[in-house]
C-alpha cells in the first residue's frame, strides 16, 4: 500500500479524525412534542381548509340561492337607506327623507321574505308578516309608519325635524323588531 492510502485504497486525508475537543452542554430546552406551537403547527392547514371550504361554499350559496342572498343582505341595505334618510334629515328634505324610510322599511321586508316589496300592497305585505309569525302590534307599527311616510310625501304641510328624527328612530327600532321576529319560525296554530 501506498504511504498516504489506507489499506482499502482510500487517501488518509479523507478520513475525519476522532473529536478530542467535544464539549457536552446540557440544554433545558422543551422538547418539541411538549411545544403547543408544534401541534397548533399541524392543526393550522387543516382549520385553514376547512374555513376555504366553509367560505367557498358560502359565496356559492350567495350566487345561487337567491331567498338566501336577499335575507343576508337586508340589514346592510336597510342600513344604508336609514343613513342616507339621516343625510337628508340634516339636509331638511322631508320629501325624499321619509321616501328613504319607506325604502328602507319595504327593502328589508322584502329581503328577509324573498318578495318583490313593490309588487305587494299593504295588505298583502300584512298578511304575509302574519304568515311569517310577525306579531300583530309589530305589523300595525309597521303599517302606521309607512302610512306616516305617504302622508309627509304627499301632504302640502312640511313635518318638523323632531317629526322626522322620531320617524328616522322608530324605523331602526321596527327593523330590529322585525329581523328578530322573522328568524324565529312562524308559529303553528
Amino acid at each position: 500500500a501506498l504511504a498516504g492510502t489506507t489499506r482499502d485504497g482510500l487517501p488518509v486525508d479523507d478520513i475525519a479524525g476522532p473529536l478530542t475537543t467535544a464539549e457536552w452542554r446540557r440544554t433545558d430546552r422543551t422538547p418539541l412534542y411538549r411545544n403547543p406551537w408544534a401541534y397548533a403547527a399541524l392543526v393550522f392547514p387543516a382549520l385553514a381548509v376547512a374555513g376555504l371550504f366553509g367560505y367557498h361554499r358560502h359565496a356559492t350559496r350567495l350566487a345561487t340561492d337567491v331567498e338566501y342572498a336577499r335575507g343576508r343582505r337586508a340589514h346592510p341595505i336597510a342600513r344604508r337607506h336609514l343613513k342616507q334618510a339621516e343625510a337628508l334629515l340634516q339636509d331638511d328634505a322631508p320629501r325624499s327623507f321619509y321616501e328613504e324610510v319607506a325604502r328602507a322599511l319595504l327593502g328589508f321586508v322584502g329581503n328577509r321574505l324573498n318578495v318583490g316589496e313593490r309588487a305587494l300592497t299593504r295588505p298583502q305585505l300584512d298578511a304575509r308578516l302574519g304568515g311569517a309569525g310577525v306579531e300583530v302590534s309589530t305589523r300595525a307599527e309597521l303599517q302606521a309608519l309607512l302610512a306616516e311616510c305617504d302622508r309627509a310625501r304627499f301632504a302640502p304641510v312640511r313635518p318638523t325635524p323632531a317629526e322626522m328624527q322620531a320617524a328616522h328612530d322608530r324605523a331602526a327600532r321596527l327593523i330590529v323588531a322585525l329581523d328578530e321576529a322573522l328568524r324565529q319560525p312562524a308559529s303553528v296554530a
